[in-house]
This record gives C-alpha cells, structure tokens and sequence, in this order.
C-alpha cells in the first residue's frame, strides 16, 4: 500500500524501502527543505530583491536579505549535520563566510549552486532505509521481549534483536529462525526447571516437550507444575514448530500472518517465563 506524502504525493514503499536521501528529497518536496530553492530565491524572488537593483552589488550584512540569506543556510547546515555529512556543512560555512566579508549577489550565488551541486552529488550516493512508525519501533527497540526476559535470558539476547529488526524488515524466515531459537532456550530452561534432561541433539521438540509433559504429575499440581504446562501450552500454539521439516524446503515459506503470530507467540511466552524463570531453570 502506498503512503503520501502531506502534499498528497504518492511515495512507492511499503513498510520499508532503501532510499537514496536524494530520492527522499524530490519525492516529499515541501517536507525538506529544498536548496534549489535557496538558489533561485536570489534571481527570481522579487520580493527578495525588489531593493537590491544590482546582482552586482555587495550584500550588507545587517540588511534584511543577508539575515534571510543565513537563516537559510543555518536550516541547510543542520540538515548535512542530520545525514552526516561533514562535505556539504563544510561547503555552507564557506557560504556563510562569504556573506560575512560583503561578497557580490553573483558571488554569493555562485556559491551556493556550487552547494547544491556538492549536496545533490554526495546525496545521490547515500542510502537511507525509510520505514513506517511501527516497524521503526520493532527495529529500534532495545528490549522486544521486555527487559526481565533480556536481564534473565542473556544468550537470547542476539536472537530478539534480530527476530524483532527482521520483523521489522519483512524478513518472515529470519524472524521465524530466530523467534523460535529463542523459544527453544525458554523449553531448556524448562527442562531444568522440572528435572528433565535437555538433549541438544534432539531434532525435533516433541521430545524435549516429552520429557517435560512426563514431570508434571497428574493431580494435586505445584505451582511449578502449572507453569511447566502454561509453556508447554505456548509452544503448542505455534503452529508447526514441533515439525523439523518447517525450516526445510518440504515447506512454504511463513507469511506475514504466519510470522507475526509466532513472533507474538514467542514474545507472550517470553514475558510469561520472565516473571518466573529464569536461563539456569531457577524458579521463583
């Protein structure tokens, strides 16, 4: 589905799309500032030089277009600071420093088409990965599953960052990879939890989700034993993860329905053992 842009404009990505920061710029017009603008202000804005009579003549620097012609330039400048481009901020301050010394209006536009010339060159080089609000939160955010379960499970860490970025990036294999690694260290720290041997050979989980279903006894439940089955009830309601075949090619690949809901199944299974359990199977 397209986004527009608050002119109305059209704007080709989805939920994410790699840009060229150039391409951002002609794409949302009045949302950056546009330094051709800044350029042709100095020939065809009439209002801005209804008392300059002469392109030849020198700019004052308390006058009203000097101070117009520096607001300006300090606007450009944090943009290049904002994209990181040392180049271009550098080329401004020479800019600056000429309105500074009195050049000529000639001078001073030479000046800054020697800018944008600079600032369109290095721009149409530099990428940028636009995103909407959402994805933007699962790429950034620092704990997907909720802090307890990064302080608790810290060799899960890597893997829910990655499942959350990859979410985030419509990277629906990668993130079912990494969702359920990290539900896998949550059944070994199960295993311990309940005395059941956790064997890192096994290929599928049905038999870690065996030994876990064989300690829990029938009747008269600890607490420890309703939470071993609240797991275990998590990791049944992700379809297909007791299937070694789901991450072969005897499958589909996980659509975007199929990944969010295993993710968000992992993420609510994560936060549940979090509140009592933690990597070494210690429960509290």
């Amino acid at each position: 589905m397209n986004q527009q842009n608050q002119n109305g404009v059209n704007l080709p990505w989805r939920s994410c799309k790699l840009w060229s920061v150039w391409d951002m710029f002609e794409a949302n017009g009045r949302n950056w500032v546009k330094i051709e603008d800044l350029n042709e202000s100095f020939l065809r804005d009439k209002k801005l030089h209804e008392n300059i009579g002469d392109i030849n003549s020198r700019i004052e620097y308390r006058s009203s277009e000097a101070i117009y012609l520096r607001k300006r330039l300090a606007s450009l400048k944090r943009l290049y600071k904002a994209f990181g481009s040392i180049t271009c901020q550098g080329q401004i301050d020479m800019v600056q420093k000429n309105v500074l010394t009195g050049v000529t209006w000639l001078e001073a536009t030479r000046s800054v088409e020697n800018a944008y010339e600079l600032f369109k060159r290095e721009f149409k080089e530099r990428n940028m990965l636009v995103m909407e609000s959402l994805e933007s939160e699962l790429y950034s955010k620092k704990y997907p599953f909720g802090q307890s379960f990064h302080d608790k499970f810290p060799s899960a860490r890597k893997d829910v960052l990655e499942a959350s970025k990859s979410l985030a990036l419509e990277r629906h294999n990668a993130c079912v990879f990494h969702s359920l690694r990290t539900m896998e260290r949550i059944l070994k720290a199960t295993c311990t939890m309940v005395g059941a041997t956790y064997s890192v050979d096994q290929s599928s989980w049905g038999p870690i989700i065996g030994k876990i279903e064989s300690r829990i006894p029938a009747s008269r439940l600890t607490p420890k034993d309703y939470f071993a089955k609240e797991i275990v009830g998590f990791v049944h309601s992700i379809k297909d993860v007791r299937d070694s075949r789901a991450m072969h090619i005897q499958k589909e690949l996980p659509s975007v329905t199929d990944t969010k809901g295993i993710f968000d199944r992992v993420s609510a299974a994560a936060k549940r053992a979090a509140e009592h359990l933690d990597e070494s199977g210690t429960f509290t």
